[in-house]
C-alpha cells in the first residue's frame, strides 16, 4: 500500500507544487519497491522444487515485459492527456510546426515560448506546465487504481500466516541414511 500511498501523493502535484512533495512521492515509492521486489522474488523461488527454480526465474523475467507494455501504455496516456490539455490554449496564428512542437511535448512548447512576446510565451509555457501536470495526475491516480486492485486481488486469497504448514523435509544426512537403510 506504500506504493499506492506514492502514487496518491504524486496526483496531487500541480507546477507549484514543492519539492518536499515531488521528492517524497517517489522516495515511498521507492520504499515499496525495495520492501516487496527482493521478498517476492525469494518467496516465488524458495517455493519452487530445485528442478524447477530457472524457470520461476525465467516467468519473473517476464514482468519485465508487462513492465514495457505498462510504460509504453502509460505514456501514451500521458501524452494524449497532454495534448488534450494544451490544445485550447495555442494561438492558431503560430505556424503549424510551432504548434506541433507545442503540442508533442513541454520542452517543444518552452522553445516555442522563448521566440514569443512575453505575453504569450507566458501564457504557452504555463499551459504546457499545467496539461503535463495534468496528464502526470492522471496517470498517477490509473496506476494507484491498479496498484490497489491489485494488491487486492494478491493479497485476498492468501492464507492466513497462523494456518500454513511449514514444509518439512529431512535434513539431507537424515534422508540419505533412511535411503541407505534396506
Amino acid at each position: 500500500m506504500l506504493w499506492v500511498a506514492g502514487l496518491g501523493l504524486l496526483a496531487t502535484v500541480d507546477p507549484d507544487t514543492d519539492f518536499t512533495v515531488t521528492g517524497t512521492a517517489p522516495a515511498i515509492m521507492g520504499l515499496a519497491l525495495g520492501f516487496t521486489m527482493p521478498t517476492t522474488l525469494d518467496a516465488l523461488l524458495s517455493s519452487l522444487p530445485a528442478d524447477q527454480v530457472g524457470g520461476g526465474s525465467a516467468l519473473n523475467s517476464m514482468r519485465q515485459i508487462g513492465v514495457s507494455v505498462g510504460v509504453a501504455v502509460l505514456g501514451s496516456s500521458l501524452n494524449s492527456a497532454h495534448r488534450n490539455n494544451v490544445d485550447d490554449d495555442i494561438p492558431g496564428a503560430l505556424p503549424e510546426q510551432a504548434q506541433k512542437a507545442i503540442r508533442d511535448t513541454v520542452a517543444g512548447a518552452l522553445q516555442v515560448a522563448e521566440k514569443l512576446p512575453a505575453a504569450q510565451a507566458g501564457g504557452i509555457a504555463d499551459s504546457a506546465r499545467d496539461a503535463f501536470v495534468a496528464g502526470m495526475s492522471t496517470v498517477s491516480l490509473i496506476c494507484a487504481g491498479l496498484a490497489a486492485v491489485t494488491a487486492v486481488v494478491v493479497v485476498a486469497p492468501l492464507p492466513a500466516c497462523d494456518k500454513i504448514p511449514l514444509r518439512t523435509e529431512p535434513p539431507a544426512s537424515k534422508a540419505r541414511a533412511e535411503s541407505a537403510t534396506p
